[in-house]
């Protein structure tokens, strides 16, 4: 599941998962998650935020280890992260927000502002942007049945 298992009803996703895996098969969930700490980053927040006071990445930025482990289906759960970063054009990244479905959820008319407003931030900096990532991953093997 890669950045969609937050959007799924978990308990449920991994019983069916467990279902239709092959004898040691493995479940995976990952997502790239921006580096909140870069300057870039914080400033984009920041213009979230101010329109959303109570903006939130839902279950996608959790520890998904504990859900995993309730669901009594998986063996130990690995946990592997990396850091990475992504070179892009200002446009790009502008029509990456534009296709932010968490952002469009939670502003709901704000939305439309917000994209300006990060396309306005945006097309100050250069005609690229490196966007910095943490990559989580939670594996963990079928039990044997």
């Amino acid at each position: 599941f890669g950045s969609s298992f937050n959007v799924t009803d978990r308990n449920a996703t991994l019983k069916e998962t467990a279902r239709i895996l092959l004898p040691k098969g493995w479940f995976t969930c990952l997502w790239n998650h921006r580096d909140l700490d870069d300057p870039v980053q914080q400033e984009i927040e920041g213009i979230i935020k101010n329109h959303i006071a109570d903006y939130s990445y839902g279950t996608r930025r959790e520890d998904q280890k504990d859900i995993i482990n309730q669901s009594g289906l998986f063996d130990e759960v690995i946990k592997l992260e990396g850091r990475i970063s992504h070179t892009i054009t200002i446009q790009d990244c502008i029509e990456a927000w534009r296709s932010h479905a968490t952002l469009q959820r939670q502003a709901g008319e704000e939305f439309f502002k917000i994209i300006d407003e990060i396309e306005n931030f945006l097309k100050m900096q250069n005609s690229e942007i490196t966007v910095p990532y943490t990559t989580r991953i939670w594996a963990a093997q079928l039990k044997d049945k």
